[in-house]
Protein backbone atom coordinates (compact mmCIF):
# COMPACT_ATOMS: atom_id res chain seq x y z
CA UNK A 1 0.00 0.00 0.00
CA UNK A 2 1.22 3.21 -0.97
CA UNK A 3 0.50 7.22 0.36
CA UNK A 4 -1.92 7.58 -2.49
CA UNK A 5 -3.80 3.83 -1.38
CA UNK A 6 -3.90 5.61 2.53
CA UNK A 7 -5.26 9.09 1.03
CA UNK A 8 -8.14 7.12 -0.78
CA UNK A 9 -8.58 4.29 1.75
CA UNK A 10 -8.89 7.35 4.62
CA UNK A 11 -11.64 9.21 2.10
CA UNK A 12 -13.13 6.21 1.26
CA UNK A 13 -13.39 5.51 5.21
CA UNK A 14 -15.31 8.73 5.55
CA UNK A 15 -12.32 11.09 6.47
CA UNK A 16 -13.30 14.95 6.42
CA UNK A 17 -14.58 16.33 3.23
CA UNK A 18 -14.62 20.21 2.21
CA UNK A 19 -16.13 21.28 -0.72
CA UNK A 20 -13.58 22.35 -3.52
CA UNK A 21 -15.24 24.45 -6.26
CA UNK A 22 -13.78 26.70 -8.97
CA UNK A 23 -14.55 27.95 -12.43
CA UNK A 24 -12.40 26.04 -15.07
CA UNK A 25 -11.83 26.32 -19.21
CA UNK A 26 -14.84 24.76 -20.74
CA UNK A 27 -12.17 22.96 -23.14
CA UNK A 28 -10.70 21.51 -19.77
CA UNK A 29 -14.09 20.60 -18.03
CA UNK A 30 -15.02 18.24 -21.11
CA UNK A 31 -12.06 16.88 -21.44
CA UNK A 32 -12.26 16.10 -17.72
CA UNK A 33 -15.50 14.76 -18.29
CA UNK A 34 -14.86 12.57 -21.39
CA UNK A 35 -11.34 10.91 -19.18
CA UNK A 36 -13.85 10.59 -16.21
CA UNK A 37 -16.67 8.60 -18.26
CA UNK A 38 -13.78 6.25 -20.07
CA UNK A 39 -12.99 5.75 -15.83
CA UNK A 40 -17.03 5.20 -15.05
CA UNK A 41 -16.64 7.89 -12.75
CA UNK A 42 -17.83 11.37 -12.25
CA UNK A 43 -15.81 14.72 -12.78
CA UNK A 44 -15.38 15.36 -8.91
CA UNK A 45 -14.61 11.61 -8.27
CA UNK A 46 -12.23 12.09 -11.21
CA UNK A 47 -10.74 15.26 -10.22
CA UNK A 48 -10.08 14.11 -6.75
CA UNK A 49 -8.54 10.94 -8.11
CA UNK A 50 -6.09 12.73 -9.75
CA UNK A 51 -5.20 15.58 -7.25
CA UNK A 52 -4.93 12.58 -4.56
CA UNK A 53 -2.52 11.23 -6.74
CA UNK A 54 -0.49 14.65 -7.81
CA UNK A 55 -0.34 15.44 -3.76
CA UNK A 56 1.42 11.57 -3.33
CA UNK A 57 3.54 12.11 -5.94
CA UNK A 58 4.57 15.37 -4.50
CA UNK A 59 4.94 14.66 -0.98
CA UNK A 60 7.51 11.84 -2.27
CA UNK A 61 9.70 13.86 -3.96
CA UNK A 62 10.07 16.67 -0.70
CA UNK A 63 10.56 13.29 1.84
CA UNK A 64 13.43 11.93 -1.08
CA UNK A 65 15.10 15.82 -1.55
CA UNK A 66 14.83 16.10 2.43
CA UNK A 67 16.31 12.85 2.64
CA UNK A 68 18.77 13.41 0.11
CA UNK A 69 20.07 16.80 1.28
CA UNK A 70 20.18 15.96 4.95
CA UNK A 71 23.99 17.45 6.16
CA UNK A 72 24.56 18.77 2.69
CA UNK A 73 25.70 22.67 3.98
CA UNK A 74 23.76 24.38 1.14
CA UNK A 75 20.32 22.89 2.48
CA UNK A 76 19.55 25.47 5.34
CA UNK A 77 17.91 23.10 7.64
CA UNK A 78 21.31 20.94 7.66
CA UNK A 79 22.64 23.94 9.77
CA UNK A 80 19.20 24.32 12.00
CA UNK A 81 18.35 27.66 10.31
CA UNK A 82 15.85 28.65 8.42
CA UNK A 83 15.43 29.95 4.89
CA UNK A 84 14.36 33.54 6.47
CA UNK A 85 17.55 32.94 8.79
CA UNK A 86 20.04 32.50 5.63
CA UNK A 87 18.50 35.57 3.92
Amino acid sequence: MNDNDVLFARTAAGGDKVELRGLAPADLAQALDALAMADDMDRNTYVVKVLGEHVAKEIHKTIVRTRMLKGNPLHSESKGTTQEQAA
